[in-house]
């Protein structure tokens, strides 16, 4: 694992709609978070093998590596090179990988996160356009490994499972056009519901134009739930033009 560094930040973030409040009353009172696999995620190429930055050559390499790497010998050489004569190496790996997504997303859950609470593109993409909400936690590398994502024009070639969440580069580094999210994940075997530590979830920012009804249905979840978690409502303030977060 080259590329990949642990997020040591202070605080972590996660914007969410209020589409699905049951998932956000979940998290406030039950302390369970929902890692989606990878094909729930909103980048369609996350997690996946992208094949536009690699020559056939790269690949044909590649292929071969990585059933060198499956068998632990030479043996299956001469398949490979018979069915990239056959059917070209790009066609041939992405046949393969179509199977490897496959086991992906029956295999892995992501969870993501991002360094600042006050990105307005983040606002509007997860946080339905401030009517939505922002989580803050602390303290979440004490008990798992959460790690920054990598931003490459290109992003390495995998079909090997036999690896551990935190040493598959692939899973931890996308386009370089979606660089602005700095984001963390943390990977779960499998997906679905997971359990945070009680005291993991410090803070919630609702939005701006976050409707009243779900202030108070927020507020109730809290104070019946986890009193200690800190409340406060985004405000863009003109002037200065960015955003404030006012305690309520």
């Amino acid at each position: 694992m080259k590329n990949i560094r642990a997020a040591t930040w202070d605080a972590f973030y996660k914007y969410g709609s209020l589409a699905k409040k049951e998932r956000l009353r979940a998290m406030i009172c039950n302390n369970h978070f929902y890692f989606p696999y990878p094909s729930q995620l909103n980048d369609p190429a996350d997690c996946r093998n992208q094949l536009h930055n690699y020559s056939a050559e790269e690949i044909e390499e590649f292929l071969i590596e990585a059933n060198r790497l499956y068998y632990g010998d030479t043996r299956g050489d001469a398949y490979i090179r018979e069915g990239i004569q056959k059917f070209g190496a790009t066609a041939l790996l992405d046949e393969m990988a179509t199977q490897f997504n496959k086991i992906m997303d029956s295999r892995y859950g992501v969870f993501s996160l991002t360094k600042r609470p006050n990105n307005m593109s983040l606002w509007a993409k997860y946080g339905d356009y401030h009517k939505g909400y922002c989580l803050e936690f602390v303290g979440l590398s004490r008990f798992t490994n959460v790690l920054e994502v990598t931003y490459a024009a290109k992003v390495p070639l995998a079909l090997t499972l036999r690896i551990e969440t935190g040493q598959a580069d692939f899973l931890f580094m996308k386009s370089d056009d979606w660089a602005n999210e700095q984001e963390a994940r943390i990977l779960s075997l499998p997906s679905g519901i997971q359990e945070f530590p009680p005291d993991a979830l410090s803070g919630i920012i609702l939005g701006e134009r976050c409707d009243a009804k779900d202030v108070t249905s927020i507020r109730g979840w809290i104070d019946a739930c986890r009193p200690g978690i800190r409340v406060k409502k985004a405000k863009f303030n003109v002037a200065r033009q960015e955003l404030e977060f006012l305690t309520i």
